[in-house]
């Protein structure tokens, strides 16, 4: 490997290929000099193969990448399934917790509202009850899907627990966030909801909305203020999207 240029041109095909997590195998003449192999080391490449080299050599190599990629994949599985609640595919409580305080950080530096959503499923225990909780499941995954159909890319939507919902909405005011949450609970309230053939009964949902910092000053009270607007729409009628008023 001679001169800067050919090591830049080395450098960012071994970064575009990291980015996107490929296997590196480098086959090449020069490997076998001890300075290549360190350049290429510091690099992040493991694998190499010099010219020449046998049919089985490669083989054991691609062999080896297959088992590589596999655990790799098998790895990023089971990260996604922690962050992940199972019956939703939305975030857990967990995650959510990780990405409030994280948007909550970045207020200092960046200077920009956010805002939380709850909503809750109106009358659910009743509905569950009633039908089941087969069916129950179907209908907190299927307003799940809504909810994360309404959001914009960048936001989080968590299941909260029971049938309870959260979304976090980084960058954005109080009053973009009620268009959100009306835009959902609308969206909730015309769908059809259906199992196989079986309609499941319409569904509706209430919401309490709340904005950092004009309505608290901690993560913690944010998701009080806005759980105490959910409870609120709750006791004026449901099916209502109401916003932490200012004092």
């Amino acid at each position: 490997i001679r001169g800067s240029s050919q090591k830049d041109e080395i450098r960012n095909m071994i970064e575009i290929c990291s980015s996107h997590m490929a296997p590196m195998l480098v086959i090449s003449q020069y490997c076998e000099k001890l300075k290549n192999r360190q350049f290429l080391s510091e690099l992040g490449v493991t694998d190499f193969l010099t010219k020449p080299f046998s049919t089985f050599d490669l083989q054991h190599l691609l062999s080896k990448f297959r088992k590589d990629h596999y655990i790799l994949q098998e790895l990023k599985n089971v990260e996604i399934m922690a962050d992940t609640d199972r019956l939703t595919g939305l975030a857990n409580r967990r995650r959510m917790d990780e990405f409030l305080e994280a948007i909550f950080n970045l207020f200092p530096e960046e200077k920009q509202p956010f805002s939380l959503i709850i909503a809750d499923v109106d009358q659910f225990k009743q509905y569950n009850d009633a039908h089941g909780h087969q069916l129950g499941d179907i209908i907190l995954a299927s307003v799940a899907a809504i909810i994360k159909k309404c959001i914009r890319r960048g936001d989080l939507a968590a299941r909260f627990g029971g049938d309870e919902f959260v979304v976090i909405l980084p960058n954005c005011d109080k009053e973009n966030a009620v268009l959100i949450a009306n835009k959902i609970r609308v969206d909730i309230a015309k769908d059809k909801f259906k199992y196989q053939q079986q309609q499941l009964g319409k569904q509706t949902c209430t919401f309490g909305v709340a904005t950092f910092p004009e309505d608290a000053d901690t993560t913690e009270l944010l998701l009080k203020k806005a759980d105490d607007s959910l409870y609120k729409g709750k006791s004026d009628g449901r099916n209502k999207v109401i916003a932490v008023k200012p004092l």
